[in-house]
């Protein structure tokens, strides 16, 4: 069986999708790719980028199996690449933060409404629809998604590892992690 593993400790970005793909790929052209695991711990980042990488290894999941873990935290945009996957393992002690999606100069769609420009308002509307709604769907619309949900626009929320299954976020995994040395990538 080819088993690969990627590490994921970056920020997201254009750069740290692009690099996710080639990663991909190169595996690909190396192997058959049967099962891949990705160990994620990230802030947050690009929005945009992170819908490009959930896209992606949605993709990549008709292929293979594709499992995704949080190894310490996932938060802001990174909750999204999280999402993506079917397969998602958590800690225990990890954490999990979500909030209403920022985008320039660090404004939030709340703070659009308060002062309309119309140019970006419609785009960051979308995006934060975007957001919500891939929250929503990939927690299985359940009543605790939407009490996410309902509460991102109000406060920032952090979860622990240990309630993610409670929310349909994930599922927990013991430490530690048995790690290999062979067929390992890095995104930092």
């Amino acid at each position: 069986m080819n088993d690969f593993t990627i590490y994921f400790y970056t920020r997201v970005s254009k750069d740290s999708a692009n690099s996710l793909k080639e990663l991909f790929k190169k595996i690909k052209t190396e192997s058959t790719l049967e099962k891949i695991t990705i160990y994620i711990s990230s802030t947050g980042g690009d929005v945009e980028a992170a819908f490009e990488i959930c896209n992606f290894l949605q993709q990549e999941q008709m292929n293979a199996n594709v499992s995704i873990v949080n190894v310490a935290i996932v938060g802001s945009a990174a909750t999204i690449v999280f999402l993506s996957c079917d397969n998602r393992y958590t800690y225990e002690d990890s954490f999990f933060m979500f909030h209403e999606p920022y985008y320039e100069n660090n404004l939030k769609y709340s703070d659009f409404i308060k002062t309309p420009n119309f140019d970006t308002t419609e785009k960051i509307y979308t995006l934060s629809e975007k957001y919500f709604n891939t929250i929503e769907s990939r927690l299985n619309n359940s009543q605790r998604s939407l009490e996410i949900r309902n509460c991102i626009g109000a406060k920032d929320i952090t979860l622990l590892g240990m309630d993610a299954p409670t929310y349909g976020i994930a599922n927990i995994i013991p430490h530690p992690v048995k790690f290999t040395r062979d067929k390992v990538f890095a995104i930092y």
